[in-house]
Order: C-alpha cells, then sequence, then structure tokens
C-alpha cells in the first residue's frame, strides 16, 4: 500500500524555499481529555489530545487537498467540575498548496 505523501506543518506563514500555490483556508483539529482527578494521568491525557488534534488538522487539510499547513497555533480550554478535569485542545492554521 502507497504512504500518504507526508504534509507540512509549520507555525510560520511561509515555508521557506516554497511559494505558496493556493490558500484552501482554515483548518483545525480537537483533541479532548477527562482526567477524572487523576493528576498523575493529565501528562498522559494531554499529549494523547494533542496528538489527536494535530492528526485532526492533518485529515482536514489532506482532504482539502493541501499539502501544508502554515501559521499553525494551539488554544486550550479546561472546565473544572468537582474531581473532573476536562481539556479541550485545538489546532489550527491555514490549508495550503506549496509548488
Amino acid at each position: 500500500m502507497e504512504q500518504p505523501e507526508q504534509i507540512i506543518c509549520v507555525t510560520t506563514d511561509t515555508v521557506p524555499g516554497r511559494s505558496v500555490r493556493q490558500v484552501l483556508g482554515l483548518v483545525w483539529g480537537i483533541g479532548i481529555t477527562n482526567e477524572h482527578g487523576r493528576p498523575s494521568r493529565q501528562f498522559v491525557a494531554a499529549d494523547s489530545a494533542h496528538r489527536d488534534a494535530y492528526n485532526n488538522l492533518v485529515e482536514r487539510a489532506q482532504s482539502m487537498g493541501a499539502n501544508a499547513v502554515t501559521g499553525v497555533g494551539m488554544d486550550s480550554f479546561v472546565a473544572r467540575n468537582d474531581n473532573n478535569v476536562d481539556r479541550e485542545y485545538t489546532i489550527y492554521g491555514t490549508a495550503v498548496v506549496l509548488e
């Protein structure tokens, strides 16, 4: 089975040595954790949520026909309720086609 082309994700607005042929639009990915009051699991849960958000971003960009995402950033939201901590990580950027 042929591997799909690796997508480039950068925090900058440009990719050195490449020019943007087409801007396809905003893309994002979301990852959510629920840690149930277990501080020792927070790092593992956060890492998994970051990975989920990133993979979701890449899948959306590729489905739009992008070969790169520029201006990548991340936001997070934390909701505390009793002993539960819910965290939502959103990774976003601009899907583009590079030359």
